[in-house]
């Protein structure tokens, strides 16, 4: 069976990452690539086998959906697979036009940090769409219980399959690095984009150590200059991670946040806000979360430091519970014999 997979944006991001890997199960299926531009992560996809849908998240998209069907019975696809808010309404309004089944991935339920007072009717309209879902692929505990206690949705839809990683290799385009001779040396890896809490470094920037910010977005700017945290810019494939003694990540809102399960397959201790599935990355006591709030941050990123030793014992011994080559047949299986 061919399998589409939907997402909105094709840039550098943890929910791309996830589609990046866990589309190569497709071993014996011709897979695509649906996303509403060109970017990063339609280099992994044949040009043949990619389309771009401008409109997809804007209010005036139905032009799209019918390409997006005539997409779908042209290349024989049975299956798509979403994995962003937008994508997997698109993904589920086709699914009234044409024979497809439909898996959503949750990698964070966006009415959560993004419905503000729409976020009641935006909850509904979840509930709406689940109805047309053949799957809901959750890939934290925290998304598995917003899904069964706050959406209601069906048992025989869900599904947790937490989140893992193939091991990061350095990609050879990372930034020289500057470390900081007796200091820690951290990074802060995302997209710096709403839910990321970049500005939140600023209560940090007094700790001797040294934190690299790998990425780029509009937030950026919030991060004050300090003698202490280098804003590098975007690497593509960013995999060197073995160059620092840790990972800071700071959220409003997270599924599992693929760059700290990333760090935590290469054995880096994090350091996480304490939002989503977080706290499930730190189980084996390789890190800790933390509440966002000024006080308690500092107090815990002091903490952090101090304990640094132990948590990098600890993640070392716990990389192997991050290995996606452990969840190979689950995915095969799925792609193979949809619901």
């Amino acid at each position: 069976m061919n399998v589409g997979f939907i997402i909105t944006k094709s840039e550098v991001g943890g929910a791309q990452a996830w589609v990046k890997n866990v589309s190569g199960f497709c071993e014996n299926s011709r897979r695509f690539l649906i996303s509403s531009e060109h970017g990063w992560l339609n280099s992994f996809f044949a040009d043949e086998r990619s389309l771009t849908l401008p409109s997809m998240g804007k209010l005036f998209f139905l032009r799209d959906l019918f390409r997006l069907k005539k997409f779908i019975r042209q290349h024989n696809i049975g299956l798509l697979v979403a994995s962003s808010a937008h994508a997997g309404v698109m993904a589920r309004l086709v699914k009234l036009l044409t024979p497809v089944q439909v898996y959503y991935v949750s990698h964070g339920w966006s009415f959560n940090y993004n419905g503000g007072l729409l976020r009641f009717a935006f909850r509904k309209i979840e509930q709406w769409l689940a109805a047309l879902t053949d799957k809901i692929i959750c890939i934290s505990g925290a998304d598995y219980q917003i899904a069964q206690e706050t959406l209601k949705i069906e048992q025989d839809k869900l599904l947790l399959i937490p989140n893992k990683v193939f091991q990061p290799q350095a990609s050879g385009l990372e930034p020289p690095l500057d470390r900081r001779p007796n200091s820690p040396n951290l990074l802060y890896l995302a997209r710096l984009e709403a839910p990321k809490r970049p500005d939140l470094l600023n209560l940090l920037n007094h700790f001797s150590v040294q934190i690299d910010v790998i990425g780029q977005g509009s937030l950026a700017t919030q991060i004050l200059p300090a003698s202490n945290i280098r804003l590098c810019g975007e690497v593509k494939n960013f995999g060197n991670f073995s160059a620092y003694d840790g990972l800071v990540l700071l959220s409003d809102s997270e599924g599992l946040p693929m760059s700290a399960i990333e760090a935590a397959a290469c054995g880096l201790p994090l350091f996480l806000s304490d939002v989503g599935g977080c706290s499930e990355l730190v189980r084996y006591q390789n890190g800790m979360v933390t509440p966002n709030d000024a006080m308690a941050l500092q107090e815990n990123f002091s903490y952090f430091l101090n304990k640094l030793p132990y948590f990098s014992k600890q993640a070392q011994h716990a990389s192997k519970y991050f290995d996606l080559n452990a969840d190979r047949d689950i995915w095969q299986t799925l792609f193979k014999n949809p619901a």
